[in-house]
């Protein structure tokens, strides 16, 4: 676990490189390592999340993520038919909201209709959750005993 290294931009930028090749890793944690959204950094973040398919779950919680690193996110998630990543089921941020309150005009008015960054993130980080089967009870109906 490398949470808590202050680590900053450039730690996590070596640190992502070396686990993208890292097949057997399922989730890293880089949350409170005081790096932030640099467009360097986010596609780092981007490269490990295209080259390692095996990696889906992140925790970048408590860095300096705003609703730039966030919509850099959204943009990049989703199905693999639209030349998206469709891996990543899970990554973790801090939630913080902009001067303008994080929102994004989604519905022409009247009314106009705003979702925050944030919202818009979850929903298609959701996307990407693999669908639970359902469940049937095992044999069948049981037959009598005469």
């Amino acid at each position: 676990m490398l949470t808590g290294n202050v680590l900053r931009n450039d730690g996590v930028k070596k640190i992502l490189n070396g686990v993208s090749v890292a097949k057997e890793l399922k989730k890293i944690y880089l949350a409170d390592n005081q790096f932030n959204d640099d467009i360097e950094v986010l596609e780092a973040i981007k490269s490990c999340m295209t080259r390692n398919k095996t990696l889906a779950r992140y925790d970048f919680r408590n860095n300096d993520h705003k609703d730039e690193a966030v919509i850099f996110f959204t943009e990049m998630i989703g199905p693999e038919e639209e030349g998206k990543i469709s891996h990543v089921t899970e990554i973790e941020i801090s939630e913080r909201v902009s001067k303008d309150g994080g929102k994004k005009l989604v519905e022409e008015g009247p009314p106009e209709k705003y979702e925050t960054y944030i919202k818009l993130f979850k929903d298609q980080l959701a996307l990407n959750k693999p669908k639970k089967g359902k469940k049937g009870k095992k044999g069948g109906k049981k037959k009598k005993k005469k």
